[in-house]
Order: C-alpha cells, then structure tokens, then sequence
C-alpha cells in the first residue's frame, strides 16, 4: 500500500457540526475504500487568494492515510460530488524515514563537496596596459583654415548628370 496525502478545503461559513460531518464523511470514504487513515487534522483557517465559490475563507483539512491506488480515483470522484468541499489535493506522501534520509544523504553530499581539495592555480599576473600612441591621431589634425579650402574647392566643382 501507498501512502498519500489529501488536502481538502471547506468553506469557513460552514459551521464546526457540518464541518465534523463532511471530515467523517471523508474518512469514511477512505476507509470503506480499504484504506486506512495515519492521521487526520485542521492545517489551519485562512484567507483564500482568490475567491472559491463565492468563499474567501476557508478550513484547510489534512489528512493523511495509505490505500491502493484504485483508491484514489475513487476518491476523486467522490470529493468532485460532495458540494461542501470546495477545492482538494492528492499526493503521495513521502514516508518520515525516508525524508530523514534523503535530508542525511543531502547534507552528506554537501559536507563531501566541501571537503574536497579545490585545485589551486597559480595567480595570474595582470598585464599592464601599455599606453597606446595613435599615429593617425596625430597626422589628422588638420587647420581650420585647409578644411575651408577644401570644402570650397569641393563645392566649386560641378555635380556630372546621371
């Protein structure tokens, strides 16, 4: 059997004995599926970010149980019809000693990775830039006076018909 993860919501206007009553109608669910339940608890009451359903609070419900996969779209089918649940999730879950190993092997790969030598180059000496002298600088200076000569004389000349 895998284990899952279903996250439901219901709307905050409902009241705490219809509330009771859709939570064991789930339960039910899951159980007469042949599932069986870890855990069930209320996440939390929130703020929606978007209105569903005309609601804008909501009872976030958790519940955490391990079934077939056959189960589960049962399940699906049956939480699509029940009106009072607004929105819901299901996901695999991943089981404590298996997250609390993936979290070790984690850090161990990150301690390893630290713990390597890093392969140290020489320092790269930085070359100084040698001041560049540009010759066609120096030889495009010209007077103010030989520019006006030469647009005169360009001006001068007739344009050829094309």
């Amino acid at each position: 059997m895998t284990e899952y993860e279903l996250l439901y919501l219901i709307p905050a206007e409902t009241a705490e004995d219809e509330v009771k009553k859709i939570t064991s109608q789930v339960k039910n669910l899951i159980t007469a599926g042949g599932g069986s339940i870890i855990s069930d608890s209320l996440w939390a009451k929130r703020k929606l970010a978007y209105p569903i359903k005309q609601s804008r609070h909501a009872y976030f419900w958790r519940t955490e149980y391990s079934s077939d996969t056959k189960l589960n779209t049962d399940l699906t089918r049956e939480l699509k019809l029940l009106s009072e649940v607004i929105r819901f999730m299901i996901v695999d879950r991943i089981p404590a000693e298996l997250r609390k190993a993936q979290a070790e092997a984690e850090a161990a790969s990150e301690a390893e990775a630290e713990a390597k030598p890093v392969m140290k180059s020489k320092p790269v000496e930085p070359k100084t830039a040698e001041p560049v002298v540009s010759a066609r600088r120096e030889e495009s200076k010209v007077s103010l006076e030989d520019l006006d000569q030469k647009l005169d004389e360009i001006l001068d000349q007739d344009i050829p018909d094309r």
